[in-house]
């Protein structure tokens, strides 16, 4: 360290890698001219690897992009030794004859002699996989800035030629394709010449400075050469096998070969072999020589370059020969196949996550690991876990030592045993059929430790018909696990818990909720389509203050207890659906039922009900009444389908001053579940005036008229507009939502105009975005209060058929460049901007 400059070699190094991850290129190269003793500890970390580094922004111009990558490939050509047998005649034509062409602008050309710094010898990890700027390899861009040397020597050694003979993709396409289609020949040219210019350059680096390399990407169809440099690699940590050259392509897999064709496609797939097996005999003979040296060897593909998969017997074999990990603390994408390769051979006493990569799920390792025997119970420190196609039985293990555990406890013995697993996530996507043992058993045994609960499933279609009649159920039954004890959940530190199936019904045990008491995010999806109120098991009351999403659809959404929304004051977003048919119906049960569904009358008496409730010793539940009265102040989405569309006051809104998108929808199949909106369903709750009663008298014969009323509104009239000349209900007082944005009102709703100005203007005056599909006035009487009343209004969709002259006459004309109608004349007070566009189902 050098008087003048008294930071420690050490402390600097760190800066020095703290502004490379930060890519802080230009601040790099300033370092180089503070003086020799900062320049000597910068340059090996900058040059260790050193295209990852952008030179420029994405938007700089291409000559700007091209020039600096090309500097810097020939400075590290130019500082290897002289004479040195790597250099090839391609890599000359490209980086190391002097030129100024096309639209490369290279006003200070390097010179043609090595340099006095080894800039070679500090480039560490040869990995040309990722250097890319703007999508286009290092390699890529000097051939497409056309460079005369490299495309002259390219035609004087025939190479194109050559590429257009060899290249397996471009041989299987059709003779008139080839001929006619120039972009393919100079595509393949492009691909052919980049690869060869990616194997020279990696060999000639790696070849000058094999001592020092750490990291090392070899491509399979050049790793002959590299068998011979084993002795050299004394410190390689780390070795990726790149398949770089495809010759299969969608295109050929589909395509009928000749014989001569497939003959080729054969000496290919042999060559390739080949290079697999010396990729073995490389990683064979390192490990003989330094055995405690490398500890990651791969074979990956180029997806750009192939679609073929690397075979996964040369992967295990090839990991088989390294060590097991060494203590790891997750088990992911990256190393995933080597711990599958020596699974029961790998400490596995500090993992804490396993998280392997989705795409590995079903190929041969992922199985292997999770049927070659057990391994979970040897993470005794996991905390987060996501996986799938586990047994049912694979927390077996848990199970028991949660009980042993107790015992001891009870007995009054010490427990000397290990810890309990402090499991906190449990993420599975079920890709076979399971009935909820697995996840009962991980509540039962992480009772004290879980946080979260995500569980989904696909669309079984091998099912028996046994299974077929089978649900997943969640907390209780005897199909959810072989013990009592796993069928009650007790989960006071669950925070989430999200259930999505896909082609079976998802049963949850009614106590389940209420011993969650934590919850703060809850999804619960199936596609139950149809249902009897007399078969729905209601769920226990339940508090939960801490409760911010709330999403059922299906089975959960028609057994869920509305007296739980008077606890949930946190709550966010708010979502009750069934599942939509295919013309955008929901199953709603017939209109007779709900004479009879708020009457607390006892309807969980059927066997199934009484299995369920006395596995926890619980009494059957009740219909619940839906009030409709929840305070929800910070209720921000509200979404309401089937029956809850069907069942919605709308004094609820009352509580939900907050709330910015509301979609309630009451469509059905049978069509009969119509609704009609009174100003009486508007008015503020409690709100008291002395003709009130009056007024509500003739509101009650209005809401007849609008039901008898024949629902045929093509928009040609008025027959509501201006029936009552009573003003009285414009001095009421009116439910307020201040910052609703978004409104959808879907079905068979019946509003007058009325109905509508009290909607528009005192109770959603900030709406920007409506959806109606109302009856009971016409679209003139629609478009003048909705653009008199909405003065932020963006978009408004009508969806009832109408007529030209209807939509004349309410003030529209066709902007044929939207697709949509705009006002002819714009109201007082709309900005010029807000010029809102209104849609509707059809205009005749």
């Amino acid at each position: 360290m050098p008087p003048s400059f008294p930071l420690p070699l050490e402390c600097l190094q760190l800066i020095i890698r703290q502004l490379v991850a930060q890519s802080a290129s230009y601040t790099l190269a300033s370092l180089l001219r503070v003086n020799k003793y900062v320049c000597s500890a910068t340059l090996p970390i900058m040059y260790e690897d050193p295209f990852p580094l952008p030179v420029l922004s994405c938007v700089s111009p291409w000559e700007e992009i091209i020039v600096p990558i090309f500097k810097l490939m020939k400075t590290l050509l130019l500082s290897l030794p002289e004479g040195h047998q790597g250099i090839t005649d391609l890599m000359r034509a490209a980086y190391l004859t002097q030129e100024c062409t096309g639209s490369v602008h290279d006003d200070k050309p390097l010179a043609e002699r090595p340099t006095s710094i080894p800039y070679y010898s500090f480039f560490t990890n040869v990995d040309f996989r990722h250097n890319v700027t703007l999508g286009q390899t290092i390699f890529q861009n000097l051939i497409l800035a056309n460079r005369v040397s490299l495309n002259e020597h390219l035609k004087q050694h025939g190479q194109n030629s050559r590429y257009l003979l060899e290249e397996v993709p471009f041989v299987l396409l059709d003779d008139q394709q080839r001929q006619s289609d120039s972009a393919v020949c100079k595509a393949t040219v492009h691909e052919a010449t980049s690869r060869d210019l990616r194997c020279d350059v990696t060999w000639a680096l790696c070849s000058a400075n094999a001592e020092l390399i750490r990291e090392l990407v070899i491509p399979i169809m050049d790793i002959g050469r590299y068998v011979t440099l084993v002795p050299r690699l004394k410190v390689l940590s780390k070795v990726i096998f790149l398949l770089d050259k495809g010759f299969q392509t969608r295109a050929t897999l589909r395509r009928t070969k000749t014989l001569a064709e497939e003959e080729q496609l054969e000496a290919q797939r042999a060559k390739r072999n080949l290079g697999f097996e010396e990729a073995v005999s490389f990683v064979q003979g390192h490990r003989q020589l330094f055995p405690h040296a490398l500890k990651i060897a791969q074979c990956h593909k180029n997806p750009s370059a192939s679609h073929d998969d690397c075979p996964e017997e040369y992967n295990l074999r090839i990991l088989k020969l390294l060590p097991p990990l060494n203590k790891p603390a997750i088990l992911d994408q990256y190393n995933w196949t080597q711990f599958v390769a020596k699974a029961q051979d790998t400490d596995l006493s500090l993992v804490k996550t396993i998280r392997p990569w989705e795409s590995s799920f079903n190929q041969p390792p992922y199985e292997a690991a999770v049927t070659d025997g057990p391994f979970l119970h040897r993470c005794r420190v996991l905390e987060i876990i996501e996986m799938c196609s586990l047994a049912d039985d694979a927390f077996q293990w848990a199970v028991d030592e949660r009980k042993q555990h107790e015992a001891d406890l009870a007995a009054g013995r010490p427990n000397h045993q290990r810890r309990l697993v402090p499991l906190r996530s449990f993420d599975f996507d079920y890709q076979q059929p399971s009935f909820g043992r697995q996840v009962n058993d991980v509540a039962f045994a992480f009772n004290r430790t879980l946080e979260k609960i995500r569980i989904s499933g696909n669309l079984w279609t091998d099912l028996t018909d046994d299974e077929r009649r089978r649900e997943f159920l969640i907390g209780g039954g005897v199909e959810g696990g072989e013990s009592a004890e796993s069928c009650c959940w007790d989960l006071p530190q669950l925070s989430e818990l999200k259930v999505c199936f896909r082609g079976i019904l998802v049963r949850i045990h009614p106590d389940v909720v209420s011993r969650c008491p934590r919850l703060s995010h809850l999804l619960l999806t199936d596609y139950r389509v149809e249902y009897s109120l007399n078969e729905v098991v209601y769920w226990t009351l339940a508090e939960l203050p801490q409760l911010e999403g709330l999403s059922l659809m299906g089975s959960s959404a028609i057994a869920f207890h509305p007296e739980i929304l008077h606890s949930t004051t946190q709550l966010k977003d708010l979502a009750l659906e069934m599942p939509i048919r295919r013309d955008g119906s929901a199953f709603i049960p017939p209109v007779a039922d709900f004479g009879h569904a708020d009457d607390n009358v006892d309807n969980n008496s059927n066997e199934l009900v009484d299995s369920l409730l006395s596995t926890c010793g619980s009494i059957p539940r009740k219909r619940p009444t839906w009030t409709w009265d929840w305070d929800l102040p910070n209720l921000v989405h509200l979404k309401l389908n089937a029956e809850f569309g069907y069942r919605f006051q709308f004094k609820m809104l009352e509580g939900t001053p907050n709330l910015e998108r509301f979609s309630v929808d009451c469509r059905s199949l049978s069509g009969e579940h119509r609704r009609t909106v009174g100003i009486v369903d508007l008015i503020k709750p409690g709100y008291r005036h002395p003709d009130m009663s009056r007024f509500l008298d003739q509101e009650q014969h209005k809401k007849c008229r609008l039901d008898n009323s024949n629902d045929n509104d093509n928009g040609n009239t008025d027959k509501f507009e201006g029936t009552d000349n009573d003003e009285v209900w414009r001095e009421f007082e009116y439910i307020h939502v201040p910052v609703l944005r978004h409104l959808t009102l879907a079905g068979p709703w019946s509003l007058d105009g009325r109905v509508l100005e009290a909607l528009f203007d005192k109770m959603t005056p900030g709406l920007q975005y409506i959806q109606m599909s109302s009856r009971g006035h016409s679209v003139r009487e629609w478009v003048k209060l909705s653009s008199e009343y909405l003065l932020s209004l963006c978009t408004a969709q009508l969806f009832v058929e109408t007529n030209i002259k209807a939509v004349t006459d309410a003030g529209l004309k066709l902007d044929e460049a939207q697709f949509a109608y705009e006002l002819v004349e714009q109201p007082d007070g709309r900005r010029e901007h807000r010029n809102a566009k209104y849609h509707f189902l059809n205009v005749i």
